[in-house]
């Protein structure tokens, strides 16, 4: 029998977790994987939340390592875990439109901080006309970029993708870092580090 193991759950987890005939053991929000509560003969890792995985933790017993958000860079050690032939599945979906809000929010706060810090002698207030890199085009930039295209701004892409494949907005092209920073004034970062 499989066993999965998973850390950091909410209290409502249990609920939209229906493993197929395996054994389930569950840690809540505050005990996300640690060194202490690591069960080695887990066959499935399901993180949640901030959880960080790293090579320690991968074991002959393990199979796959499931990741509940958009992202993998909670993840230490993906060379090794796709090395050792375990598969790594995470939701490219999850909280996507929450996660661009955020980024529009987290830009415009900052813009309007340092408009109002330097008594109005510095920076704006509006979005529009704003030279804005945005780096990294997967499933997050790509909306970003999107909505500050929309709002008027020059959004400069730098992406890994193919430019053949990628479909900019009016408003946004693709660039190298190094010529899109040249002038910006806003960057942000939706790629792995």
């Amino acid at each position: 029998m499989l066993k999965v193991v998973v850390y950091g759950a909410a209290p409502d987890d249990p609920n939209t977790i229906q493993p197929f005939d395996a054994e389930l053991v569950i840690f809540y929000e505050s005990d996300r994987l640690n060194d202490k509560n690591f069960r080695s003969d887990a066959n499935i890792v399901v993180l949640f939340h901030d959880s960080v995985f790293k090579s320690d933790y991968i074991t002959p017993n393990l199979k796959a390592v499931v990741n509940r958000a958009t992202g993998q860079d909670n993840i230490r050690c993906m060379e090794l875990l796709e090395n050792k032939g375990i598969r790594f599945f995470r939701n490219s979906t999850y909280a996507t439109q929450s996660v661009v809000e955020y980024s529009i929010e987290a830009i415009t706060r900052h813009m309007s901080e340092a408009y109002f810090r330097s008594g109005g002698k510095e920076g704006r207030l509006e979005l529009a006309n704003q030279k804005v890199v945005v780096v990294g085009y997967g499933a997050i930039g790509s909306r970003v970029t999107h909505f500050l295209a929309t709002m008027g701004c020059s959004v400069r892409v730098v992406s890994s993708q193919s430019p053949q494949t990628l479909k900019l907005p009016k408003g946004a092209e693709l660039m190298s870092l190094a010529e899109a920073g040249k002038g910006a004034s806003i960057l942000c970062l939706h790629s792995a580090l």
